[in-house]
């Protein structure tokens, strides 16, 4: 760098330059090349600073270039059906009424589910999920702000006001666009909004239809039907669509892919082993409690989930309790699905045949006196018997009678068989659900109650040193692991080299082995195995909502990448501009997250994928 520096402020017109086209030629992508000429280049105006200044010809200067970031997007366009004709048919000030009402649907909708309004065009709203915050399930988020649209519109009730919607994920370039007063902020650059717009052409009234991208990051949350393969205007390939009727009641992704061979579980003997011997002791009325424990993508799920399988021959009885980042705030909305699930409810809006089916679900436990029935009834959002005497209306009062419900509706059940309560993802658990996992931990020594919580490692269970649970933690594959779970997803034998740098880019997560060996399967009649690896979609909306919630240290993320996957902490801080303090606390914190982690050397750190 100080070579180059000296070279730039000699006389010499001769002298040899770094170049864009040099780093290019070294193998560089854009975005590293755009930075690292962009680091040299503050670097030698520090070094300008120290140097008696030399005569140069005075040059227009052009505006400094606008950063820009690149994502995976799913993009959401609505658009209001018939405008042309309401445009004709309707005055001025009522079509803007109209058109005012169908905005406010949409925004509303959007931020509910943590999208972002890109742009109101007339009659048409795009809104893109994935920026600037992404989410693990941006994608379904999309699809489901779009029925959620449809919904609010039909019941705002307002005559000639319907819309569809078109639904499509794909790599875009977000930043700024235009030219001094004209600029604007956050712009997408890419195909998704495009095909997104033309997508919704292919809508019925009143309807969604999204892409076959889009398909592959929430197959099985919803409903679809198939439209087959459909030619959009300017996009030269046809694109397989499909019509959203409704979504599914899956919670989760393993549930949604239900009927589907799930991939072989690899590496986890000990485990199962030590959660069988738990449910053992847990039959024997010796009530257990376990946190199954790890990183995103290590494989909680699927253990749990073959544990499940592996309990389908012996009678039992399941409380499955799901949390969702979407109701963290949400009292006990784990325990209200499980018990919809658990009396069958399908969205009927019928509360007298509601308060019935709960009833009979309770008489069968001999449960149905009014003081477990109204509670309950509560819960799910009933309306209250009038005979029921509650007393004042007072919200604690309702809550302990509803955690006393639970509680008996739970002892009750262990008693004719033994109880797998499961909490799924206890990383989003809400306050309320937390008092209720409390409880059953405090009562359950002498019941036939196996409660398993899986989560990941920020997780702090509040129970801990006021209840016997155990954490159980899940570790990466090991090398040989990981090459055994590679042969057993892919379709066919691959060449040495592929397997290695599979093993080398997945790290030894499940997910990670799973997904990047599908993609390799799926590309190799295209691309062949000299290819490099792409991280696929299903991956990409994970990945970058943990990078998101590290923002402030993007900046150092991004250097330290620029360096490649093992670095020197030392070179970091010296290339990275930063008070070495602020890369270490930074180091420290990816190592919490669990982007990098450590080698032998207490200098080298490592990043994952």
């Amino acid at each position: 760098m100080r070579t180059r520096c000296w070279l730039r402020t000699s006389n010499s017109t001769s002298s040899p330059q770094l170049t864009d086209a040099d780093l290019m030629a070294a193998g560089l992508p854009v975005g590293a090349r755009k930075r690292l000429l962009e680091a040299i280049e503050r670097f030698c105006d520090d070094q300008d600073t120290e140097m008696p200044s030399i005569s140069q010809p005075t040059v227009p200067v052009t505006e400094p270039p606008v950063e820009a970031e690149r994502r995976q997007l799913t993009v959401l366009f609505s658009d209001v059906v018939g405008s042309t004709h309401l445009a004709e048919t309707l005055d001025a000030e009522d079509l803007r009424s109209l058109l005012l009402s169908f905005q406010k649907v949409c925004a509303e909708v959007v931020q509910r589910r943590e999208g972002q309004i890109g742009l109101f065009i007339g009659d048409g709203v795009t809104a893109y999920f994935g920026y600037p915050r992404a989410h693990e399930d941006s994608a379904q988020r999309a699809v489901q702000a779009g029925l959620d649209i449809m919904a609010g519109l039909t019941e705002l009730g307002t005559d000639g006001l319907e819309a569809r919607c078109g639904v499509h994920t794909g790599p875009v370039v977000i930043g700024e666009l235009g030219v001094g007063e004209k600029r604007l902020c956050d712009r997408i650059v890419g195909e998704a909004p495009n095909i997104a717009a033309r997508l919704q052409a292919f809508a019925p009234p009143g309807s969604l239809v999204m892409s076959e991208a889009t398909l592959r990051l929430v197959e099985g949350f919803f409903e679809v039907d198939p439209l087959g393969p459909q030619m959009l205007k300017g996009v030269s390939a046809p694109i397989a669509i499909y019509r959203v009727l409704r979504a599914s009641a899956a919670p989760n992704r393993f549930e949604a892919r239900s009927g589907q061979s799930l991939t072989p579980l690899v590496g986890r003997e000990t485990e199962l082993g030590f959660l069988t011997r738990r449910w053992e002791n847990a039959m024997e009325g010796e009530g257990q409690a376990v946190l199954l424990q790890g990183e995103a993508g290590i494989g909680k799920s699927r253990l749990l989930q073959t544990l499940r399988m592996q309990l389908r021959e012996v009678p039992h009885t399941e409380i499955i309790f799901y949390c969702s980042p979407q109701h963290q705030t949400s009292a006990l909305w784990p325990a209200i699905q499980h018990l919809h699930r658990a009396l069958g409810f399908a969205g009927e809006k019928d509360d007298v045949a509601g308060r019935e089916r709960l009833r009979h679900f309770l008489g069968d436990l001999d449960l149905d006196s009014a003081d477990l029935v109204e509670p309950l009834a509560t819960l799910l959002g009933f309306p209250s018997d009038p005979g029921w005497n509650t007393g004042p209306a007072d919200p604690e009062h309702v809550r302990r009678a509803v955690f006393a419900a639970l509680s008996r509706l739970t002892f009750a059940v262990q008693r004719r068989n033994p109880v797998l309560v499961v909490v799924e993802d206890a990383h989003w658990i809400d306050p309320s659900t937390t008092e209720l996992v409390g409880q059953m931990l405090t009562d359950m020594a002498s019941q036939r109650l196996f409660v398993l919580l899986t989560a990941r490692p920020e997780f702090r269970a509040p129970w801990s040193n006021s209840s016997p649970m155990v954490t159980l933690p899940l570790a990466r594959l090991s090398r040989r692991e990981t090459e055994a779970m590679i042969r057993g997803v892919a379709p066919y034998d691959l060449p040495a080299a592929m397997l290695a740098q599979l093993v080398a880019k997945t790290d030894g997560v499940p997910l990670f082995i799973e997904e990047l060996t599908k993609s390799v399967a799926e590309s190799r009649s295209n691309l062949g195995f000299g290819a490099v690896i792409e991280i696929p979609a299903t991956l990409q909306a994970a990945l970058h909502a943990r990078l998101d919630r590290l923002a402030p240290i993007r900046q150092i993320i991004q250097v330290a990448a620029l360096l490649g996957r093992v670095f020197d902490a030392d070179l970091l801080i010296a290339v990275g501009q930063r008070d070495a303090a602020a890369v270490k606390r930074a180091l420290h914190d990816l190592i919490e997250a669990e982007l990098i982690y450590p080698r032998k050397n207490p200098h080298c750190r490592r990043p994952t994928i």
